[in-house]
Order: structure tokens, then C-alpha cells, then sequence
């Protein structure tokens, strides 16, 4: 229909709008459900980086984010408004889908082998995905200076029983 298509037209167009901008001021970095680990992606990942998340479930999967001003985006698809989607495997199960610790915290390093290591996360944007049934949380923000979550969705309490906090 004529409103379909100028729906379509719109998604399509900022959707391709953000790789662009993407693509023109920092790395961009592209996960799939069947690509590299989102931890890899986020390991690879540097200040200033974005990192896009195309459709679909990421089971059992977590990312701890060790750099500033980075940009999480879910690309959803313009027909059915999918998206991607972060859950916890319930075969084995983790405490925290999404972590970042900023400067206003103390943190304990991300590898304790490695005591210096610099792992700071301000100035994040997070948007347009889920993050569904871990164990304590499914994004937990300690710290974080500068923080935007747009059009999150999280279940926390309720789907599964011990999940803590959204």
C-alpha cells in the first residue's frame, strides 16, 4: 500500500542513514546471532566506535564494554520491526547480559591476571534492542558518566525469577 511503502522508504532510509553517520565519524562494527561473539565485536571495538546489531537472538551471550563513547545500535527490520535480542542461555546461565563501569566507580578489572588494565566506560548510547532473562541483571551500568538508553526494552523481573533489575 502507498502507506506501507512510505513507512518502508523511512525505515530503510535511517536505517542506512546511521551507517552512514556511523561510517563517516568512527569504526563500525556489524553483529550477527551467527557471527563472531558480541563480546569479540566489543573487544575490538575502540573510543569513539559504534557497533550495530543486526536481527535476531543472541543466546548466552554477554558483553562487558571496556570503552568510552561508544554507540550500540540494533538495526530493526522495517516490515516487521525485529530486532535483535540478547538472552541468557538458560543451559548456562550468566549474572549480567550488558556491563559497563565508569569513571565514578572503582571496578575490579575485567581480566584480574591483568590489574592495569583500562577498562572504562563513559558517554554510551544504547538503542533499539532487548536484553531478556539473566541472572541478577540485564544491563548493569556502575559508574557510568553519560549514559542514553532509547528504545530499550529489558524484562527483567518477572520472566525470570531471579533477574533483578532491567
Amino acid at each position: 500500500t502507498a502507506a506501507g511503502l512510505q513507512t518502508c522508504l523511512k525505515c530503510s532510509h535511517d536505517n542506512a542513514a546511521a551507517l552512514l553517520v556511523a561510517g563517516e565519524y568512527a569504526a563500525v562494527h556489524a553483529g550477527s546471532p551467527t557471527g563472531p561473539s558480541l563480546q569479540s565485536i566489543a573487544d575490538a571495538a575502540d573510543d569513539g566506535d559504534t557497533i550495530f546489531l543486526e536481527p535476531g537472538t543472541y543466546t548466552g551471550q554477554t558483553m562487558l564494554l571496556k570503552d568510552s563513547d561508544l554507540s550500540i545500535i540494533g538495526i530493526k527490520t522495517c516490515d516487521t520491526g525485529d530486532r535483535a535480542i540478547i538472552e541468557d542461555d538458560p543451559m548456562a546461565p550468566q549474572a549480567n547480559g550488558i556491563i559497563s563501569c565508569g569513571s565514578l566507580a572503582t571496578c575490579p578489572p575485567p581480566d584480574p591476571m591483568d590489574p592495569d588494565q583500562d577498562h572504562v566506560a563513559d558517554n554510551l548510547l544504547l538503542q533499539g534492542f532487548e536484553v531478556n532473562n539473566f541472572e541478577a541483571n540485564d544491563i548493569l551500568t556502575v559508574g557510568t558518566d553519560g549514559v542514553t538508553y532509547r528504545d530499550m526494552i529489558t524484562r527483567g523481573p518477572g520472566t525470570n525469577p531471579g533477574t533483578e533489575y532491567g
